[in-house]
């Protein structure tokens, strides 16, 4: 197989099904990612959109003052943000690495925004550098090699793809990723909005949008006499999308667009087992949808369970199987009562004790039973908290248990 092929096809299947437009043009376009030259991009990538109310949230233009202070509200809120960087402000950062490990540990993703923020199609000469120069300023920060790019002002054009293709050099590299919900935060400013108001602008976008989905950019600035502005304006941003009538957004990072794929790899699956399969009757949901996984025995290895007619049945893992499926414990049997699809899918596992190993709970009729793992089975204990039992409440709906 080539070894072109990667980057190749990437830009080809954004770049096939689409006209390029003149420059420019300020036109609506769904998922078609090149074919604009303006600012206002286009998406990523071509024909393949996300679901209905999911957004990605890509900042551009850090690390600067305002890097920690995002990632730490961002993360605080369950979002996982793509933030696009700047070769020369990293430059200018003596504490990069801390900010993007930072990041790291808080599920962000850390992508190419250029050496200098120039126009690559300005100088088609320059481009590779401008790329190069990044690539091996953030390849430490790249756990899982998915290098994603974005070329500064949204300007993207075949002749850049052309000078960056000549040789195989960033064949890993994916891109260009654009955006569909630009209300230009950087024009905010300039233009005298306050923080609220050019949120309100991104919320308009979404709404406009038939399924109020997208790519937002935002961009981290530090304005001289509002350094926290851009800062305002995600926050405004993300709590409006929160307050937005109908059924909650869910927020996701460049990586999970449909039609992205990471450098990595899975090996071909393999079974470890056919104790849980279709002849042993999992083809049931109570069954199917009882199965957990957790370390019963401290070995560091997890480990498989499932609540059957007679009980809870566990499965211990070698590292490269799983051994038998035996009886661990009848007292979550049909007889005890935890037949009902309602309280078999309540199992759960984890270590109660801090002794390091999972132990295993489900929710009956009457409230929480819970027993702990002695690394070959689970022991009785015979007591029930009755916080969470029928009479409580918590039988009424789905949601509850």
């Amino acid at each position: 197989m080539s070894r072109r092929r990667p980057f190749v096809a990437f830009i080809l299947a954004v770049c096939a099904p689409f006209v390029l437009a003149p420059p420019g043009a300020r036109a609506e376009l769904v998922y078609p990612a090149i074919a604009d030259y303006g600012s206002d991009g286009g998406g990523y990538p071509a024909g393949v959109p996300l679901p209905p109310r999911t957004l990605s949230l890509t900042i551009d233009d850090g690390p600067g003052d305002l890097s920690v202070a995002l990632g730490d509200w961002l993360h605080a809120r369950g979002i996982r943000a793509t933030f696009f960087v700047v070769g020369t402000k990293i430059e200018a950062r003596p504490d990069h690495a801390a900010i993007f490990d930072r990041w790291l540990e808080q599920g962000h993703r850390i992508a190419n925004h250029s050496e200098n923020h120039v126009r690559l199609d300005l100088d088609l000469a320059g481009a590779p550098d401008e790329l190069r120069l990044v690539a091996d300023r953030i390849a430490a920060f790249l756990p899982d090699g998915m290098h994603l790019f974005r070329p500064p002002f949204g300007r993207w054009r075949p002749e850049i793809f052309d000078a960056l293709t000549v040789t195989d050099e960033f064949d890993a590299m994916m891109g260009a990723v654009k955006y569909e919900i630009n209300a230009e935060d950087w024009n905010c400013f300039e233009s005298g909005r306050s923080a609220a108001e050019c949120a309100d602008d991104y919320l308009a976008l979404i709404a406009a949008r038939p399924d109020e989905n997208g790519i937002i950019i935002v961009h981290e600035h530090i304005e001289n006499d509002q350094p926290t502005y851009h800062l305002e304006v995600i926050q405004a941003l993300v709590e409006g999308v929160e307050a937005m009538p109908g059924a909650p957004f869910v927020w996701v990072p460049v990586d999970a667009v449909p039609g992205v794929s990471g450098g990595l790899t899975l090996d071909p699956a393999v079974a470890w087992s056919g104790d849980f399969g279709d002849a042993a009757g999992y083809a049931a949901p109570a069954l199917a949808g009882s199965l957990r996984a957790g370390d019963l025995d401290g070995d560091g290895d997890d480990d498989v369970c499932a609540r059957e007619p007679a009980g809870v049945v566990c499965a211990l893992s070698d590292g490269s199987a799983l051994g038998p499926a035996t009886l661990w414990s009848a007292s979550f049997s049909d007889a005890a009562g935890f037949g009902e699809e309602r309280h078999a899918l309540s199992l759960a596992l984890g270590d109660l004790d801090g002794d390091g190993r999972a132990d295993v709970c489900l929710r009956g009729a009457a409230g929480v039973l819970c027993e702990h793992s002695d690394g070959a089975g689970f022991v009785p204990s015979g007591h029930v908290l009755p916080d969470f039992s029928d009479a409580a409440g918590f039988g009424d709906a789905e949601s509850r248990y």
